[in-house]
């Protein structure tokens, strides 16, 4: 196998395995031409081993592009595409909801100050998940040590977001037990200043524990799982301070956290089973693979948890508070 140069981009061409039918598909690269540049596309027995993330993903895969490339290739169909637009246009959306929540929502809904800075910094959490996933599956093709520095980057994103949801969550539930909401606002702090510790001395070596072939360390899986332990204390301590599901607030409440998590336990089902390239290997390379299904799930998840904690400040607020 040789090595040529297109300005700044390395592809691969193969000289050999002309024996069998499957390998010599297989050598030819799919090629898009533009006008000043080509974006070489490879299937999966030619790319580098970081880049083998999915087994059933055939085709259609970008190696050792230039950033500057990576940046064209948002045009051109790849097996990365659809999972960069999903969430790059998932981004677009909330930042139109962030303004649309502070002109339209907050200031004929809201009472305080702090209704405005909590919608406003739950969107801003998601929008920073949503960016920088996009950015790990636009440029992590660059190279291996590109790869592992956006994977750190969008692992992080995803903690950024569970914290988002986190605390408009508790703000939403406790908004008429101050008290509380101020106790457990300050145990999230110290769950996050713990998290953002850890993660912060966590090395750079990873070990072979994946989710497809997603690298985690140790100390961050350790991080994620105490935060979401955490999270039934609070959710528990509500459901049992507000009268259990006798009691409508708590049933709508219940109700948007259910559509929440369902979202995301779809999504995981997904991303666990490679479905549905599982069963048709390369029949999905480019659109409705696994991932695909899951960055959608996610940009539901955050959608739908987003209107559901926006309507439990308004509910508490239109009934005074009243369960």
């Amino acid at each position: 196998m040789t090595k040529r140069r297109s300005k700044g981009e390395t592809q691969l061409v193969s000289h050999h395995d002309k024996a069998s039918p499957i390998t010599e598909t297989a050598t030819i690269c799919k090629t898009v031409m533009r006008k000043d540049d080509a974006i070489a596309l490879h299937p999966f027995s030619q790319v580098p081993e970081f880049l083998q993330i999915n087994p059933y993903i055939i085709d259609g895969y970008r190696v050792h592009l230039s950033y500057q490339s990576c940046l064209k290739s948002l045009f051109v169909l790849s097996n990365e595409t659809i999972n960069i637009w999903t969430h790059l246009l998932g981004f677009i959306i909330f930042a139109y909801l962030l303004v649309y929540d502070n002109m339209y929502i907050v200031p004929w809904t809201f009472q305080h100050l702090m209704d405005r800075i909590v919608v406003s910094s739950t969107s801003l959490f998601y929008m920073s998940t949503l960016l920088l996933s996009t950015l790990f599956h636009l440029f992590h093709c660059h190279s291996e040590e590109s790869y592992c520095k956006w994977l750190k980057i969008d692992v992080r994103g995803i903690g950024i977001g569970i914290i988002g949801g986190f605390l408009s969550g508790i703000y939403g539930a406790y908004y008429c037990h101050q008290a509380l909401l101020l106790t457990y606002s300050i145990a999230s702090v110290g769950i996050i200043a713990t998290s953002a510790f850890v993660l912060s001395r966590a090395k750079d070596e990873v070990i072979n524990v994946r989710v497809g072939k997603m690298k985690l360390t140790v100390h961050r899986i350790y991080t994620y799982m105490l935060v979401v332990a955490f999270a039934f204390i609070p959710i528990g301590h509500f459901i049992y301070i507000n009268g259990g599901f006798a009691v409508a607030f708590v049933r709508r409440f219940a109700f948007g956290a259910g559509i929440m998590l369902g979202w995301g336990l779809l999504g995981c089902l997904f991303l666990i089973f490679k479905f549905p390239e599982c069963l048709f290997p390369g029949k999905f390379d480019y659109i409705a693979s696994s991932h695909q299904f899951w960055h959608v799930c996610v940009f539901f998840l955050f959608y739908s948890w987003h209107h559901s904690c926006i309507d439990a400040v308004h509910f508490r607020i239109l009934n005074q508070c009243s369960t």
